[in-house]
């Protein structure tokens, strides 16, 4: 239902307050009723993490950010050089507000 969230209770398996839809906190899969079992296994959980399932907000933060420069990134690298280049000068202070580089 693409609802936007706000609150993270550390939890990477959320629960959408619109729809029945439970979906991971990593990559943004739904997981139908429940996503615990997916957020074990997502492939873009990063490694080391004692904990399966709750992780702290900075970690939660810094994921989403690294994530949003990966995908800002390969948007820019499918789109003509002079037109990449003009984009990026026409963000680059969004790009900086949302610490995704610039």
């Amino acid at each position: 239902c693409k609802q936007v969230f706000i609150d993270f209770s550390g939890c990477m398996s959320l629960a959408c307050s619109r729809c029945p839809c439970s979906f991971c906190g990593w990559c943004g899969a739904d997981c139908g009723a429940d996503a615990h079992a997916h957020v074990r296994g997502c492939g873009q959980r990063p490694p080391g993490l004692r904990d399966p399932y709750f992780v702290p907000f900075p970690t939660f933060e810094e994921h989403h950010r690294s994530r949003r420069g990966r995908e800002v990134e390969a948007y820019l690298r499918g789109i003509q050089a002079s037109l990449r280049t003009r984009v990026r000068e026409g963000i680059r202070q969004e790009l900086q507000d949302l610490g995704v580089g610039g």
